[in-house]
């Protein structure tokens, strides 16, 4: 059965309205007048039919206990602690809940976000053991980096629109250097996140990553708003962060034929598409704009990946190999 959102509404508009304890027997007009003030304006009969679907709908789930009282010509349940609110979850329901908490507890990486799971995994926690996958999956566990502990308070201060001093080393310094930025963004690469943020004296977006941030501090300026109405264009067009300078470009990449079972599955970049592909050769076109990110994954290939395109990336790599 399909139900629409106004009809889940009407559902609990009825549910409100059986549930009240100033009033236990609500005749089909009063409950019409409920409705009305919600700007939803039906039938008697519409009202009869959502009842019955209280009542009797599996897919619903509710099983409401709804009498009509002859005497009081009105609505009436006959549990007065009933509400659909408290309706619990069917089995199945709890099935798919435990797996999908499983399933985040590993993913997550944020705390705040990780001990909701954990709540939610001991609500009803006798009913999800049933459904326990750890005996059957192993999620990849990403260890601890240094940088991690600033995920949760970075959320909070782009949230809050707070400029941010930033005392940051990168890894060919031997001191770090104070950086003042407006924070805008957080992205995950490799298990590891990265900053989008506007440099305040170069007036530019710049990415700093978390594991290579020392301390990081609330600064007393006014709020530069993101110049990007959707900060993820921002790594539209790059692999990993690493935002490089030019134009976007061709990429062609010719892979041994052993290879392309696991290119067809996992894409190196959501622009790639397949230009030959027999027992010879896998090729690939890339449309991005080169940078460190791109040249690493590459370089991982060794000789079994060769560079067609563009001649500056192949001499490139060529000179690194």
């Amino acid at each position: 059965m399909s139900t629409s959102k106004n009809q889940f509404t009407r559902f609990r508009i009825i549910n409100k309205c059986l549930s009240s304890r100033r009033k236990k027997y609500w005749t089909r007009q009063e409950i019409l007048d409920e409705l009305e003030k919600y700007d939803i304006v039906v039938s008697v009969r519409t009202i009869s039919y959502d009842v019955e679907l209280m009542k009797y709908d599996g897919n619903l789930g509710f099983f409401a206990p709804i009498e009509f009282c002859n005497r009081n010509k009105g609505y009436y349940y006959t549990d007065p602690d009933y509400s659909i609110e408290n309706v619990p979850l069917t089995k199945a329901e709890f099935k798919i809940l435990a797996n999908s908490l499983s399933f985040l507890k590993y993913k997550s990486a944020f705390k705040e976000f990780e001990s909701v799971v954990d709540k939610l995994l001991r609500v009803g926690s006798q009913v999800t053991r049933q459904y326990d996958t750890s005996s059957i999956i192993d999620f990849e566990k990403a260890p601890y980096y240094k940088g991690e502990e600033f995920i949760d308070p970075l959320i909070n201060y782009i949230r809050a629109k707070q400029p941010l001093k930033i005392k940051y080393q990168k890894f060919n310094s031997d001191q770090p250097s104070d950086y003042l930025v407006h924070p805008y963004y957080l992205k995950e690469y490799r298990n590891r996140w990265y900053l989008l943020c506007l440099h305040e004296e170069l007036e530019e977006l710049r990415t700093f990553a978390l594991d290579r941030i020392i301390k990081l501090e609330p600064a007393l300026l006014y709020y530069k708003e993101n110049p990007l109405e959707e900060p993820s264009e921002y790594f539209e067009n790059i692999l990993g962060v690493t935002v490089a300078t030019g134009p976007i470009e061709q990429i062609v990449l010719s892979f041994r034929p052993e290879y392309a079972p696991y290119l067809k599955t996992q894409s190196i970049h959501h622009s790639q598409k397949i230009l030959l592909d027999n027992e010879v050769e896998f090729r690939i076109e890339l449309k991005l704009i080169p940078n460190f990110e791109l040249t690493s994954v590459i370089l991982s290939y060794g000789k079994k990946l060769k560079v067609l395109a563009p001649e500056s990336l192949k001499e490139k790599i060529e000179s690194e190999r």
